[in-house]
Protein backbone atom coordinates (compact mmCIF):
# COMPACT_ATOMS: atom_id res chain seq x y z
CA UNK A 1 0.00 0.00 0.00
CA UNK A 2 1.48 3.66 -0.77
CA UNK A 3 0.68 6.09 1.79
CA UNK A 4 1.84 9.88 1.65
CA UNK A 5 4.49 11.36 3.65
CA UNK A 6 3.46 12.80 7.03
CA UNK A 7 3.38 15.98 8.37
CA UNK A 8 4.30 19.03 6.06
CA UNK A 9 4.32 15.95 3.20
CA UNK A 10 0.99 15.03 3.44
CA UNK A 11 -0.42 18.77 2.67
CA UNK A 12 2.17 19.66 -0.05
CA UNK A 13 1.51 16.42 -1.64
CA UNK A 14 1.66 17.48 -4.79
CA UNK A 15 5.09 19.53 -4.48
CA UNK A 16 6.67 15.78 -3.63
CA UNK A 17 8.32 14.23 -5.69
CA UNK A 18 6.50 10.89 -4.93
CA UNK A 19 5.16 8.96 -1.64
CA UNK A 20 6.87 5.97 0.42
CA UNK A 21 5.98 2.65 1.19
CA UNK A 22 5.02 2.25 5.09
CA UNK A 23 6.06 -1.24 5.42
CA UNK A 24 5.45 -2.12 8.91
CA UNK A 25 2.34 -0.19 11.55
CA UNK A 26 3.31 2.81 13.44
CA UNK A 27 3.15 1.42 16.57
CA UNK A 28 4.74 -1.38 16.00
CA UNK A 29 7.81 0.55 14.03
CA UNK A 30 8.49 2.84 17.40
CA UNK A 31 8.69 -0.08 19.31
CA UNK A 32 11.35 -1.87 17.20
CA UNK A 33 13.06 1.71 16.20
CA UNK A 34 14.16 2.32 20.03
CA UNK A 35 15.20 -1.05 19.66
CA UNK A 36 17.31 -0.19 16.69
CA UNK A 37 18.60 3.12 18.08
CA UNK A 38 19.93 1.38 21.60
CA UNK A 39 21.77 -0.72 18.79
CA UNK A 40 20.02 -3.84 20.07
CA UNK A 41 19.93 -6.82 17.46
CA UNK A 42 16.46 -7.62 16.90
CA UNK A 43 14.41 -11.07 18.22
CA UNK A 44 14.18 -12.96 14.66
CA UNK A 45 11.05 -16.20 15.18
CA UNK A 46 12.50 -19.10 13.04
CA UNK A 47 9.35 -20.08 12.10
CA UNK A 48 7.77 -16.83 10.72
CA UNK A 49 11.36 -16.63 8.50
CA UNK A 50 11.29 -17.64 5.13
CA UNK A 51 14.30 -16.22 3.97
CA UNK A 52 16.05 -18.05 1.29
CA UNK A 53 18.81 -20.66 1.74
CA UNK A 54 21.96 -18.79 1.15
CA UNK A 55 21.91 -15.10 2.51
CA UNK A 56 24.71 -13.04 0.96
CA UNK A 57 27.52 -11.94 1.31
CA UNK A 58 28.13 -15.13 3.19
CA UNK A 59 31.72 -14.16 3.77
CA UNK A 60 33.94 -11.44 4.41
CA UNK A 61 35.59 -11.18 0.93
CA UNK A 62 32.48 -11.03 -0.62
CA UNK A 63 31.46 -8.22 1.77
CA UNK A 64 34.50 -6.14 0.73
CA UNK A 65 33.87 -7.15 -3.02
CA UNK A 66 30.31 -5.24 -2.89
CA UNK A 67 31.67 -2.87 -1.02
CA UNK A 68 34.51 -2.20 -3.47
CA UNK A 69 32.50 -2.40 -6.82
CA UNK A 70 30.19 0.39 -5.52
CA UNK A 71 32.41 2.97 -3.60
CA UNK A 72 31.43 6.33 -5.50
CA UNK A 73 33.62 8.11 -7.85
CA UNK A 74 33.37 11.91 -6.67
CA UNK A 75 33.28 15.12 -9.03
CA UNK A 76 34.64 17.77 -7.05
CA UNK A 77 34.24 21.96 -8.14
CA UNK A 78 36.90 23.15 -10.33
CA UNK A 79 36.59 26.24 -7.73
CA UNK A 80 36.72 23.51 -5.05
CA UNK A 81 39.81 24.68 -2.37
CA UNK A 82 38.70 22.71 0.44
CA UNK A 83 39.43 18.38 0.00
CA UNK A 84 39.01 15.73 1.38
CA UNK A 85 41.09 13.92 4.24
CA UNK A 86 41.45 11.16 6.16
CA UNK A 87 41.20 11.08 9.86
CA UNK A 88 44.53 10.59 11.07
CA UNK A 89 45.69 13.13 9.00
CA UNK A 90 43.21 15.60 10.21
CA UNK A 91 43.65 14.38 14.22
CA UNK A 92 47.49 15.15 13.96
CA UNK A 93 46.70 18.58 12.70
CA UNK A 94 44.02 19.88 15.02
CA UNK A 95 44.02 20.49 18.34
CA UNK A 96 41.28 19.14 21.33
CA UNK A 97 39.48 22.25 23.13
CA UNK A 98 36.96 22.65 25.68
CA UNK A 99 34.30 25.37 24.85
CA UNK A 100 31.41 26.96 26.16
CA UNK A 101 27.92 26.31 24.28
CA UNK A 102 26.87 29.56 22.63
CA UNK A 103 27.69 32.08 19.73
CA UNK A 104 31.30 33.12 21.02
CA UNK A 105 32.64 29.02 21.58
CA UNK A 106 35.00 30.91 24.07
CA UNK A 107 37.72 28.66 25.31
CA UNK A 108 37.58 26.62 28.66
CA UNK A 109 40.59 24.86 28.24
CA UNK A 110 42.83 22.97 25.52
CA UNK A 111 42.51 19.55 26.58
CA UNK A 112 44.99 17.88 23.21
CA UNK A 113 47.32 20.74 21.93
CA UNK A 114 47.67 20.46 17.99
CA UNK A 115 50.20 17.05 17.68
CA UNK A 116 49.04 14.87 20.06
CA UNK A 117 45.83 13.76 18.95
CA UNK A 118 45.45 10.42 17.48
CA UNK A 119 42.44 8.06 17.40
CA UNK A 120 43.09 6.59 20.78
CA UNK A 121 44.68 9.53 22.53
CA UNK A 122 40.58 11.09 21.27
CA UNK A 123 39.20 8.30 23.34
CA UNK A 124 41.34 8.71 26.13
CA UNK A 125 40.41 12.19 26.10
CA UNK A 126 36.76 11.35 25.77
CA UNK A 127 36.97 8.88 28.50
CA UNK A 128 38.42 11.62 30.80
CA UNK A 129 36.15 13.96 29.88
CA UNK A 130 33.35 12.20 31.19
CA UNK A 131 35.45 11.81 34.79
CA UNK A 132 35.23 15.31 35.10
CA UNK A 133 31.92 16.30 33.80
CA UNK A 134 30.48 14.02 36.68
CA UNK A 135 33.09 15.92 39.06
CA UNK A 136 30.89 18.89 38.00
CA UNK A 137 28.20 17.81 38.35
CA UNK A 138 28.41 17.01 42.12
CA UNK A 139 30.37 20.38 42.64
CA UNK A 140 27.19 21.50 41.08
CA UNK A 141 24.68 19.48 43.61
CA UNK A 142 27.13 20.74 46.09
CA UNK A 143 26.72 24.28 46.02
CA UNK A 144 23.49 24.61 44.11
CA UNK A 145 25.38 26.58 41.37
CA UNK A 146 25.57 25.61 37.58
CA UNK A 147 28.56 25.62 35.75
CA UNK A 148 28.64 26.98 32.21
CA UNK A 149 27.48 24.32 29.70
CA UNK A 150 30.58 23.04 27.86
CA UNK A 151 32.26 20.45 25.10
CA UNK A 152 34.72 18.81 23.69
CA UNK A 153 35.78 20.29 20.09
CA UNK A 154 38.11 19.28 17.58
CA UNK A 155 39.65 22.43 15.73
CA UNK A 156 41.56 22.16 12.84
CA UNK A 157 45.34 24.39 12.45
CA UNK A 158 43.88 27.37 9.66
CA UNK A 159 47.17 26.62 7.81
CA UNK A 160 45.66 22.91 6.77
CA UNK A 161 41.65 23.83 5.56
CA UNK A 162 42.67 22.57 1.77
CA UNK A 163 43.17 19.40 3.14
CA UNK A 164 44.96 16.58 1.29
CA UNK A 165 44.33 18.32 -2.26
CA UNK A 166 47.78 16.91 -3.79
CA UNK A 167 46.50 13.45 -3.36
CA UNK A 168 43.50 12.91 -2.88
CA UNK A 169 43.06 9.84 -4.41
CA UNK A 170 45.09 8.17 -1.64
CA UNK A 171 42.46 10.00 1.05
CA UNK A 172 40.00 6.91 2.01
CA UNK A 173 36.43 6.79 1.80
CA UNK A 174 34.92 5.22 4.77
CA UNK A 175 31.93 2.94 4.64
CA UNK A 176 29.32 0.98 7.32
CA UNK A 177 26.80 -1.42 6.29
CA UNK A 178 23.60 -2.31 7.78
CA UNK A 179 21.00 -4.97 7.24
CA UNK A 180 17.82 -3.89 6.91
CA UNK A 181 14.83 -5.98 8.49
CA UNK A 182 11.07 -6.10 8.39
CA UNK A 183 9.21 -6.40 11.99
CA UNK A 184 9.63 -10.25 11.67
CA UNK A 185 13.44 -10.23 11.29
CA UNK A 186 13.46 -10.87 7.66
CA UNK A 187 15.78 -9.48 5.61
CA UNK A 188 14.79 -6.85 3.44
CA UNK A 189 17.78 -5.12 1.76
CA UNK A 190 21.34 -4.20 2.41
CA UNK A 191 22.12 -0.61 2.85
CA UNK A 192 25.95 0.69 2.86
CA UNK A 193 26.55 4.33 3.81
CA UNK A 194 29.02 5.68 2.32
CA UNK A 195 30.54 8.77 4.07
CA UNK A 196 33.25 11.03 2.59
CA UNK A 197 35.23 12.95 5.29
CA UNK A 198 36.53 16.86 4.18
CA UNK A 199 38.70 18.86 6.14
CA UNK A 200 36.81 22.11 5.96
CA UNK A 201 33.34 23.54 4.75
CA UNK A 202 33.80 26.92 2.99
CA UNK A 203 31.99 29.84 3.20
CA UNK A 204 28.68 30.25 1.53
CA UNK A 205 28.26 33.13 -0.92
CA UNK A 206 25.06 34.76 -0.79
CA UNK A 207 22.86 34.98 -3.86
CA UNK A 208 26.09 33.00 -5.42
CA UNK A 209 27.06 36.95 -4.89
CA UNK A 210 28.83 37.74 -1.96
CA UNK A 211 30.08 36.36 1.43
CA UNK A 212 28.44 37.36 4.28
CA UNK A 213 31.45 37.00 7.54
CA UNK A 214 32.26 33.20 7.79
CA UNK A 215 28.55 32.07 6.94
CA UNK A 216 27.98 28.77 6.70
CA UNK A 217 31.91 27.55 7.41
CA UNK A 218 33.08 25.23 10.05
CA UNK A 219 36.37 23.04 10.42
CA UNK A 220 35.58 18.99 9.25
CA UNK A 221 33.16 18.05 7.08
CA UNK A 222 31.37 14.61 6.82
CA UNK A 223 28.68 13.89 4.20
CA UNK A 224 27.35 10.44 2.84
CA UNK A 225 25.49 8.99 0.36
CA UNK A 226 23.45 5.58 0.77
CA UNK A 227 23.80 2.74 -1.24
CA UNK A 228 20.75 0.58 -1.44
CA UNK A 229 21.06 -2.69 -2.36
CA UNK A 230 18.68 -6.15 -2.86
CA UNK A 231 18.20 -8.50 0.28
CA UNK A 232 20.87 -10.90 -1.27
CA UNK A 233 23.09 -8.29 -2.21
CA UNK A 234 23.52 -9.37 -5.60
CA UNK A 235 21.50 -5.75 -7.37
CA UNK A 236 21.83 -2.41 -7.05
CA UNK A 237 18.42 -0.75 -6.25
CA UNK A 238 18.85 3.12 -5.68
CA UNK A 239 20.91 5.86 -4.25
CA UNK A 240 19.99 8.23 -1.83
CA UNK A 241 22.11 11.56 -1.97
CA UNK A 242 22.48 13.03 1.51
CA UNK A 243 23.22 17.06 1.12
CA UNK A 244 24.15 18.67 3.86
CA UNK A 245 21.95 17.57 6.68
CA UNK A 246 20.25 14.57 5.96
CA UNK A 247 16.99 14.85 5.96
CA UNK A 248 17.30 17.45 2.67
CA UNK A 249 18.30 14.65 0.22
CA UNK A 250 16.67 12.66 -2.77
CA UNK A 251 16.77 8.88 -3.93
CA UNK A 252 17.39 7.84 -7.27
CA UNK A 253 16.55 4.67 -8.66
CA UNK A 254 19.11 2.43 -10.47
CA UNK A 255 17.92 3.24 -13.81
CA UNK A 256 19.10 6.76 -12.94
CA UNK A 257 22.02 6.30 -11.14
CA UNK A 258 25.03 7.96 -13.38
CA UNK A 259 27.82 5.36 -13.30
CA UNK A 260 31.81 5.13 -14.38
CA UNK A 261 32.40 2.40 -17.27
CA UNK A 262 33.19 -0.05 -14.28
CA UNK A 263 29.59 0.55 -12.44
CA UNK A 264 30.53 2.48 -9.94
CA UNK A 265 28.13 5.28 -9.58
CA UNK A 266 29.26 8.88 -9.97
CA UNK A 267 28.65 11.95 -7.00
CA UNK A 268 29.41 15.43 -7.68
CA UNK A 269 30.19 16.98 -5.29
CA UNK A 270 28.70 20.84 -4.33
CA UNK A 271 31.28 23.25 -4.01
CA UNK A 272 32.39 24.47 -0.62
CA UNK A 273 29.65 22.84 0.96
CA UNK A 274 30.05 19.43 -0.21
CA UNK A 275 26.17 18.25 -0.67
CA UNK A 276 26.18 15.15 -2.94
CA UNK A 277 24.95 15.12 -6.15
CA UNK A 278 23.39 12.99 -9.66
CA UNK A 279 23.84 15.95 -12.08
CA UNK A 280 26.69 19.02 -12.57
CA UNK A 281 25.10 22.83 -12.56
CA UNK A 282 22.89 24.68 -10.52
CA UNK A 283 21.14 23.16 -7.00
CA UNK A 284 18.92 26.37 -5.67
CA UNK A 285 18.14 25.97 -1.93
CA UNK A 286 17.10 27.54 0.93
CA UNK A 287 14.75 30.31 -0.68
CA UNK A 288 17.49 30.99 -3.35
CA UNK A 289 20.02 32.59 -0.91
CA UNK A 290 22.41 29.68 -0.25
CA UNK A 291 22.95 27.68 -3.56
CA UNK A 292 25.23 24.69 -4.51
CA UNK A 293 27.22 24.73 -7.42
CA UNK A 294 28.56 20.85 -8.84
CA UNK A 295 30.43 20.71 -11.90
CA UNK A 296 31.98 17.57 -13.83
CA UNK A 297 34.82 19.80 -14.75
CA UNK A 298 36.60 20.01 -11.81
CA UNK A 299 39.24 17.35 -10.17
CA UNK A 300 38.03 13.56 -9.65
CA UNK A 301 38.42 11.98 -6.26
CA UNK A 302 38.46 8.41 -7.24
CA UNK A 303 39.71 6.81 -3.88
CA UNK A 304 42.23 3.76 -3.64
CA UNK A 305 41.08 2.77 -0.64
CA UNK A 306 37.71 1.89 1.25
CA UNK A 307 38.02 1.48 5.33
CA UNK A 308 34.94 -0.05 6.61
CA UNK A 309 34.26 0.72 9.89
CA UNK A 310 31.39 -1.77 10.13
CA UNK A 311 32.83 -4.20 13.15
CA UNK A 312 31.53 -8.11 13.36
CA UNK A 313 27.97 -9.31 12.38
CA UNK A 314 25.87 -6.69 10.25
CA UNK A 315 23.92 -4.05 12.41
CA UNK A 316 19.96 -4.72 11.78
CA UNK A 317 17.53 -1.72 11.29
CA UNK A 318 13.97 -1.20 11.11
CA UNK A 319 12.67 -1.15 7.29
CA UNK A 320 11.18 2.60 7.29
CA UNK A 321 9.79 2.32 3.72
CA UNK A 322 11.18 2.90 -0.22
CA UNK A 323 10.06 5.59 -2.84
CA UNK A 324 12.21 3.47 -5.74
CA UNK A 325 10.77 2.01 -8.78
CA UNK A 326 12.13 -1.14 -8.88
CA UNK A 327 14.79 -1.21 -11.31
CA UNK A 328 18.36 -2.05 -10.98
CA UNK A 329 21.76 -3.53 -11.95
CA UNK A 330 24.46 -6.01 -10.94
CA UNK A 331 25.94 -5.08 -7.51
CA UNK A 332 29.43 -6.54 -8.66
CA UNK A 333 29.27 -9.47 -6.10
CA UNK A 334 28.83 -11.95 -8.96
CA UNK A 335 31.73 -10.51 -11.47
CA UNK A 336 34.72 -12.06 -11.97
CA UNK A 337 36.73 -9.06 -11.90
CA UNK A 338 38.45 -7.44 -8.85
CA UNK A 339 37.35 -3.78 -8.07
CA UNK A 340 40.71 -0.96 -8.34
CA UNK A 341 39.04 0.04 -4.50
CA UNK A 342 40.89 -1.57 -1.68
CA UNK A 343 38.60 -2.09 1.25
CA UNK A 344 39.79 -2.67 4.31
CA UNK A 345 38.69 -3.16 8.14
CA UNK A 346 39.67 -0.58 10.84
CA UNK A 347 38.88 -1.59 14.47
CA UNK A 348 40.41 2.13 15.50
CA UNK A 349 37.74 3.57 13.97
CA UNK A 350 35.46 2.72 17.04
CA UNK A 351 37.64 4.94 18.80
CA UNK A 352 36.51 8.27 16.82
CA UNK A 353 33.22 7.04 15.07
CA UNK A 354 31.10 7.61 18.48
CA UNK A 355 33.03 10.96 19.30
CA UNK A 356 30.86 12.78 22.03
CA UNK A 357 32.43 16.14 21.26
CA UNK A 358 32.39 18.15 18.08
CA UNK A 359 34.38 17.72 14.60
CA UNK A 360 34.35 21.94 14.32
CA UNK A 361 32.19 24.29 15.66
CA UNK A 362 28.90 22.45 14.67
CA UNK A 363 29.49 18.50 12.90
CA UNK A 364 28.39 15.28 15.65
CA UNK A 365 30.36 12.51 15.13
CA UNK A 366 28.75 9.94 12.23
CA UNK A 367 27.78 7.27 14.64
CA UNK A 368 25.95 9.77 16.83
CA UNK A 369 24.10 10.71 13.41
CA UNK A 370 20.35 9.46 12.38
CA UNK A 371 21.14 7.50 9.52
CA UNK A 372 24.17 5.76 10.62
CA UNK A 373 21.94 3.91 13.45
CA UNK A 374 18.67 3.81 11.09
CA UNK A 375 17.54 2.84 7.99
CA UNK A 376 18.06 5.38 5.55
CA UNK A 377 15.17 8.35 4.99
CA UNK A 378 12.63 7.34 2.98
CA UNK A 379 11.29 10.58 1.70
CA UNK A 380 12.91 12.24 -1.29
CA UNK A 381 12.51 16.14 -0.76
CA UNK A 382 11.87 18.17 -3.99
CA UNK A 383 13.51 21.21 -5.29
CA UNK A 384 10.49 23.31 -4.44
CA UNK A 385 10.56 22.52 -0.87
CA UNK A 386 14.40 22.49 -0.81
CA UNK A 387 13.71 26.48 -1.85
CA UNK A 388 10.98 27.19 -0.11
CA UNK A 389 10.11 24.78 2.54
CA UNK A 390 13.46 24.06 4.42
CA UNK A 391 13.59 21.74 7.55
CA UNK A 392 15.16 22.41 10.31
CA UNK A 393 17.99 20.30 10.33
CA UNK A 394 18.93 22.53 7.54
CA UNK A 395 19.35 25.55 10.01
CA UNK A 396 20.85 23.79 12.20
CA UNK A 397 24.51 25.08 12.01
CA UNK A 398 22.66 28.77 12.11
CA UNK A 399 20.51 28.57 14.91
CA UNK A 400 21.77 25.71 17.07
CA UNK A 401 24.65 28.12 18.38
CA UNK A 402 21.79 30.84 19.58
CA UNK A 403 19.47 27.80 20.74
CA UNK A 404 22.76 27.30 23.06
CA UNK A 405 23.37 30.58 24.29
CA UNK A 406 19.42 31.13 24.80
CA UNK A 407 19.02 27.55 26.74
CA UNK A 408 21.98 28.44 28.93
CA UNK A 409 20.78 32.29 29.29
CA UNK A 410 17.26 30.59 30.76
CA UNK A 411 19.23 27.92 32.61
CA UNK A 412 21.12 30.83 34.28
CA UNK A 413 17.81 33.00 35.36
CA UNK A 414 16.25 29.68 36.57
CA UNK A 415 18.78 29.25 39.07
CA UNK A 416 19.10 32.95 39.63
CA UNK A 417 15.41 32.64 40.80
CA UNK A 418 15.76 29.85 42.52
CA UNK A 419 18.80 31.68 44.70
CA UNK A 420 16.49 34.62 44.91
CA UNK A 421 14.01 32.57 46.35
CA UNK A 422 16.06 30.33 48.66
CA UNK A 423 17.58 33.69 49.87
CA UNK A 424 13.61 34.95 50.17
CA UNK A 425 12.87 32.20 52.32
CA UNK A 426 15.64 31.98 54.01
CA UNK A 427 15.09 36.01 54.91
CA UNK A 428 11.32 35.38 56.09
CA UNK A 429 12.64 32.31 58.33
CA UNK A 430 14.56 35.15 60.14
CA UNK A 431 12.23 37.37 59.93
CA UNK A 432 9.03 34.73 61.48
CA UNK A 433 12.01 34.16 63.93
CA UNK A 434 12.45 37.73 64.83
CA UNK A 435 8.45 38.29 65.04
CA UNK A 436 8.42 35.58 67.54
CA UNK A 437 11.33 36.64 69.45
CA UNK A 438 9.39 40.23 69.44
CA UNK A 439 5.84 38.40 70.74
CA UNK A 440 7.58 36.03 73.28
CA UNK A 441 9.48 38.98 74.98
CA UNK A 442 6.08 41.09 74.36
CA UNK A 443 4.25 38.72 76.12
CA UNK A 444 6.72 37.71 79.02
CA UNK A 445 7.19 41.51 79.77
CA UNK A 446 3.15 41.96 79.85
CA UNK A 447 2.80 38.58 82.04
CA UNK A 448 5.40 40.21 84.37
CA UNK A 449 3.63 43.32 84.06
CA UNK A 450 0.48 41.75 85.36
CA UNK A 451 1.94 39.74 87.98
CA UNK A 452 3.82 43.37 89.26
CA UNK A 453 -0.36 44.86 88.75
CA UNK A 454 -1.70 41.72 90.52
CA UNK A 455 0.80 41.72 93.77
CA UNK A 456 -0.04 45.57 94.31
CA UNK A 457 -3.61 44.75 93.83
CA UNK A 458 -3.33 42.44 96.54
CA UNK A 459 -1.08 44.76 99.06
CA UNK A 460 -4.21 47.37 98.77
CA UNK A 461 -6.81 45.17 99.63
CA UNK A 462 -4.84 43.75 102.82
CA UNK A 463 -4.02 47.43 104.34
CA UNK A 464 -7.71 47.88 103.19
CA UNK A 465 -9.39 44.94 105.44
CA UNK A 466 -6.99 45.61 108.62
CA UNK A 467 -8.49 49.48 108.47
CA UNK A 468 -12.04 47.88 108.30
Amino acid sequence: MRLPGPGMLRVLSTLAKGHYRLSMPLSEARAIHCQAMQRQELPVNSSLVSAPATIYPTTAEELHQVVAANTPVFLLHPRERHFPCSVEWFLERAELLLVRKGWRRQVLQVLEPFGKLSPAALKAAQDSFATHQQEVQRQERRRKRKQPNSFMMLRLGEAYRAGQADCINDVPVYAHVKEVVDPLGRRDSIEINYMKFLAYNGYYKVFNTFYVGELGAHDADWEHITVRLSPDASRVLGIYYSAHRHYDGVWLSASSIPREPNGRPIVYTALNGHGAYWFPGFVPRLFLAFNDLTSDQGPVWDAKRCVLVTQGKLPQVVSRGTSLDGSSYSSGLERSSMSSVEVVSDPSAADWLAFEGRWGSTVVAPALQDWFARAENPISRTWLQQVFLPLWPGLDSVWEPAQEELEELTERMQLDMEAAMESARSTAKESDKMVEEMVRKARDETHKSWEETLKVVKQYSKRTWWRR
